[in-house]
């Protein structure tokens, strides 16, 4: 199956279904997952919650799901550990019922969607919740803690949990993520441990998906055209770095790259581009594009 395919795939399709891209990150970590028996567990596993949960209104469901996934079924953050890769994988938390407040976050969602339970994920400074919201208002859950709170005195929730001063400075709709940011930060989340890791080539299967799905993040693309440079995929740091001077509208410095610290005459073509001289970064990037360059003269 070809995991990065079928996620673009999800991505375009009028509905998306975030468990869905979740488990299909899940080739990151498995290269043969199984993603249709993953979706298949949630289902049932929403079938058993569903035989938990009062008979009652929504929100009282809605409280409720958070009582029977944490404290009956055991969907418990992982804070002994919480740093480990495997607590960003949907498949893995469907496995060992632990992992990040996202990735418990998204299960929440995802159960809750097929019991009608209408929640979102909100995405506070160092904390991932869910909102439910009715005519009497909102409140926050919290599937890492196992806890609840008024929308109105999350501030004082959030100082609570981090034992420090937590002021929040937008509204409480400025933290609502949608499904596409909810996947990003997941993903963001593991590349900064395989960075930390100094796992390079997980790093830049991170940035694979990353790039499908913020394709006009330059960022992405510098940093994926680096690492592939480091780990002599030589061709795809080119192809990178094209972009990236594309998106810069630089492409006269991609097509005239030569070694920092020779000097680049300015070439006026291209409308569309600024008549300046090259910045420190797309110097140092020329530099490296020229490095890219030789090593694939070398190999032809």
């Amino acid at each position: 199956m070809d995991f990065l395919a079928a996620f673009e795939h999800e991505l375009n399709l009028p509905t998306v279904e975030p468990e869905r891209l979740g488990l299909l990150l899940g080739s990151l970590d498995r290269p043969n997952l199984d993603i249709e028996m993953y979706l298949k567990q949630i289902d049932e596993l929403a079938w058993q919650v569903d035989e938990h949960l009062p008979d009652a209104d929504d929100r009282a469901r809605a409280e409720g799901l958070l009582s029977v996934l944490h404290d009956e079924m055991g969907f418990v953050g992982n804070e002994a550990n919480y740093y480990l890769p495997g607590n960003s994988f949907l498949h893995r938390l469907l496995e060992q019922r632990t992992g990040l407040p996202i990735t418990l976050s998204l299960l929440y969602m995802a159960v809750g969607r097929r019991l009608e339970i209408p929640l979102e994920g909100m995405g506070f400074p160092g904390h991932f919740m869910l909102r439910f919201q009715d005519d009497d208002g909102a409140i926050l859950l919290d599937p890492f803690h196992g806890r609840s709170t008024a929308a109105a005195a999350v501030d004082v929730y959030l100082t609570e949990i981090f034992n420090q001063d937590v002021v929040l400075e937008l509204p409480l709709d400025g933290y609502q993520v949608t499904a596409d940011a909810l996947i990003l930060r997941m993903l963001n989340n593991l590349r900064v441990i395989y960075l930390g890791q100094e796992n390079l080539e997980q790093a830049q299967a991170v940035l694979d998906f990353m790039v499908i799905i913020a394709p006009h993040e330059t960022a992405f693309w510098r940093e994926r055209a680096l690492l592939r440079f480091q780990t002599g995929h030589f061709l795809g740091a080119e192809s990178d770095l094209r972009r990236v001077f594309y998106q810069r509208q630089q492409i006269q410095h991609f097509i005239e790259a030569r070694p920092a610290g020779v000097a680049q005459p300015f070439l006026p073509i291209f409308g569309t581009e600024q008549s300046m001289q090259p910045s420190r970064d797309t110097l140092d990037l020329m530099s490296v594009l020229d490095r890219i360059r030789q090593n694939i003269s070398r190999m032809n």
